[in-house]
């Protein structure tokens, strides 16, 4: 072999024994990468795994205060489960707390800033207002459709006219302002000495009934025209309601009593009786829709029943707190309580307790049932309007799609309307609707 064909030789095995070496160093490197990547989807999976688990635990811990929250927090751990393989044993815990978060639950939506809720007689809005000064309507969907300025200082109350035409506010402001639906703004009644805390219209909608912190009462035309001043109280005024027929007035008082006026012309009223029992300040009172009995909501515990002549029928004293609002359903077979201790709770009309609903943070001021009676309205001092479905969903079991799919619909309008969710908002995509 000659030198030529020996370094060539020579040449050549190098050149082999480099392929070889690159070829060793690339599959090495190639392993190592597997590796790498191996371990990152296994880091990922095990993230995501602990999400499912966190977001589990919140649901399960949230349901009894947060219950919208709690609903969120279940469908996004099963929605994560869709991403990764998990154990038998995590699939089936996310399935059942998602099924019974779906069974509990009864929030449906909520409205930001307000503190006073009330529901359209037609059924078709809800009108709030808060310490924003402005007053607001929406869709039963949450949906927001109009916001009015106008008044200086809070809102106390809003209430709509039986023929759904006018709506009332009543003001810190020490005036009451009358608006139409579209949000028109009709008249401001100037006349109170104080802050006014409460106001009714008549059945027909030409009168008004205004109530004050200058312990009065009083009676406007429908044309804003002061008509009569109601005096007897001798603390703030609290809350005022005409009676069905329109022939009868109930006032509350921080002077623990409730008042009844008895018209005695065509717009005058005189005071009939005045019922003693609350032991503490009476802050709300509703007629049942028959007329046939009066509710008094009181800071000493008790929701109390009267007759229209002032019989004491029955004291509702289930509650743990003070009472600060009542409401009665629109068939009467159902009365709401508002209380201090940011509870919601249901009686029947003969006293017997249905349900506590864990509602607010802080006092619950507005309770306020839908005319079909399916969903009541409760507001308090923690800004929040909640909306409740009566009954709850009733799911059967099934598996997760299923069960996604129905927490989404729960959840639709809350995702969509409410201004205040932010990274929750495309939570449920079209195809979990």
């Amino acid at each position: 072999m000659t030198k030529a064909q020996q370094k060539a030789k020579r040449t050549v095995q190098l050149s082999l024994f480099g392929l070889a070496a690159i070829s060793a160093i690339s599959a090495s490197v190639v392993v190592h990468a597997q590796r790498v990547a191996t371990r990152a989807q296994n880091q990922k999976k095990q993230a995501i795994i602990t999400q499912i688990e966190a977001l589990n635990s919140t649901a399960d811990i949230s349901l009894s205060y947060d219950q919208l929250g709690a609903l969120i927090a279940a469908v996004s751990a099963a929605k994560k489960m869709r991403d990764i393989p998990v154990s038998p044993a995590l699939k089936a815990q996310t399935v059942n707390i998602l099924h019974r978060t779906l069974n509990t639950v009864r929030e449906r939506n909520r409205l930001v800033n307000g503190h006073t809720a009330n529901f359209s007689p037609d059924g078709k809005l809800i009108v709030t207002a808060g310490d924003d000064f402005l007053v607001k309507v929406f869709q039963p969907n949450g949906k927001l459709l109009l916001s009015w300025p106008g008044h200086t200082q809070s809102v106390t109350e809003v209430v709509f006219s039986p023929d759904s035409h006018l709506i009332a506010s009543t003001s810190f402001d020490k005036t009451v302002r009358i608006w139409r639906r579209d949000g028109t703004l009709q008249h401001i009644l100037k006349g109170h000495r104080d802050l006014v805390w409460s106001a009714s219209f008549s059945p027909n909608s030409e009168l008004i009934a205004t109530a004050s912190s200058d312990k009065s009462i009083k009676i406007w035309s429908a044309g804003g025209v002061l008509l009569h001043t109601l005096t007897g109280h001798t603390r703030p005024v609290t809350s005022v309601r005409f009676s069905p027929d329109g022939n009868m007035l109930a006032s509350t008082s921080q002077d623990r009593t409730v008042r009844l006026w008895k018209r005695s012309g065509e717009t005058e009223f005189r005071l009939e009786k005045t019922l003693l029992g609350h032991g503490d300040e009476v802050w709300g009172c509703n007629f049942s829709p028959d007329g046939k009995m009066i509710a008094s909501a009181s800071h000493d515990w008790k929701v109390k029943l009267w007759s229209p002549g002032g019989k004491l029928l029955k004291t509702l004293d289930d509650s743990t707190a003070g009472l600060g609002s009542v409401s009665w359903s629109r068939d009467g077979g159902t009365i709401a309580g508002g209380g201090t201790d940011g509870n919601v709770r249901l009686w029947r009309r003969d006293g017997t307790l249905l349900q506590t609903y864990r509602a607010h943070q802080a006092d619950v001021w507005s309770v306020s049932f839908s005319h079909d009676g399916t969903t009541l309205a409760s507001a308090g001092k923690d800004a929040w309007v909640r909306l409740w479905n009566l009954e709850a969903a009733r799911v059967e079991p099934a598996e997760l799609d299923k069960l996604v799919a129905v927490g989404c619909r729960w959840l639709g309008d809350y995702l969509q309307y409410n201004p205040r969710v932010e990274s929750d908002r495309h939570l449920c995509s079209t195809t979990d609707n």
